[in-house]
């Protein structure tokens, strides 16, 4: 999952870079992309603007980090059963006041949809891929719509 989010990410970047946009990449190796009044920064650390209560998955290997308007997304490998990691999601959910919406899983992958009942709140989703013994986590987060 972590390498379709990533290659979505890509992408993104791409198109916005065949229009013209202004690029530019920092001294930690983000590359920001900026075109018609959008802009995205993507890296492998948290995005900037990850909200305080939406932790870093204890122990996990982030892998993709991206700030996308109001709402970004965070990806990460841990070996941690997909169970246990959204455990803790649903624990961090529950503590701010948001419910889960939609629980699916299959033979190698869950997805969960967090919605939070106030417009002030972030809703998120959180999905899970196993592969070779890794979990690869995406969290897409972002404000009500």
């Amino acid at each position: 999952m972590n390498r379709i989010a990533a290659l979505a990410g890509v992408g993104l970047v791409l198109a916005l870079a065949a229009c013209g946009p202004k690029v530019s990449t920092n001294s930690q190796g983000d590359v920001t992309v900026s075109n018609n009044g959008t802009t995205i920064t993507a890296g492998k650390r948290p995005p900037a603007n990850l909200p305080s209560w939406l932790k870093v998955y204890p122990g996990a290997t982030v892998t993709t980090g991206a700030v996308l308007g109001q709402g970004g997304m965070l990806g990460f490998d841990t070996t941690d059963s997909p169970d246990k990691i959204v455990a803790f999601y649903n624990d961090i959910a529950k503590a701010n006041g948001i419910a889960v919406n939609t629980d699916a899983a299959t033979e190698s992958s869950r997805a969960v949809d967090y919605r939070a009942p106030a417009p002030s709140k972030l809703n998120f989703v959180l999905t899970v891929a196993s592969e070779g013994g890794k979990n690869h986590v995406a969290i897409l987060y972002g404000p009500q719509s």
